[in-house]
Parts: C-alpha cells; sequence; structure tokens
C-alpha cells in the first residue's frame, strides 16, 4: 500500500496518517462489541440470545483466574453500570448516536 516495511521502521502513527486511518483496531472491536450488546438486550427474554447472556449457570468455575466476562468487558467498555448500559442500549436510536460518537465514553449513560 504505502511500499513500506518493517525495516523502514516507521511509526505506526505516521503510517496510519499517510493511509488515512483514524481508527485503530481496539476501538472497530469495542464499537461492535457494543453494537452487539444493544443487539442482545433489545432482542427481549423470549430470545434465546438474551437468556444466555442473562442467565448465571450452574456448577463451580476452574481454579486460578477467572476468565473475563462478556458482561465484565461491556462494563468496561461502557465505564458505566450494566444496568444503566441496558436501560440506554434499550433505545436504540441513542445507543447508535453514543456508540458511534465515541464508543468508549458513555458518560454516566447519559450520552445526549
Amino acid at each position: 500500500m504505502t511500499g513500506k516495511t518493517r525495516l523502514d521502521r516507521c511509526r505506526k502513527t505516521k503510517l496510519k496518517d499517510t493511509l488515512g486511518l483514524k481508527n485503530d483496531i481496539i476501538e472497530i472491536i469495542k464499537k461492535r462489541r457494543m453494537n452487539w450488546f444493544g443487539h442482545v438486550v433489545r432482542r427481549g427474554p423470549e430470545s434465546n440470545v438474551y437468556r444466555s447472556y442473562k442467565e448465571e449457570f450452574p456448577g463451580k468455575r476452574p481454579c486460578g483466574r477467572p476468565p473475563k466476562r462478556w458482561a465484565d468487558q461491556i462494563r468496561q467498555d461502557t465505564e458505566v453500570p450494566l444496568l444503566t448500559a441496558e436501560r440506554l442500549a434499550l433505545d436504540r436510536k441513542r445507543w447508535k448516536d453514543c456508540v458511534s460518537r465515541k464508543c468508549a465514553k458513555i458518560q454516566s449513560g447519559l450520552c445526549k
């Protein structure tokens, strides 16, 4: 694309500016994860996807550090409590606006 290789030792930010890229892969992943979260919340309690999201599965968890759950990741991405994010995601237009504006900075669930 630019004719550069790793041996040219160019900074990633300079290459992104040259190519006109504005988002890095982490922001894209967060945005898509939050879009999917909004979809799951709006599905409703009769949906299998929603039930598997809400249900606590019985049994013991394995020893060692527990793996990060999807709900924990959403809480970390939105930086608000999960219940607040769920309430906000119920309004599709408002949730889309919040996710598209600044995906990781939903200030106290009140994106306006």
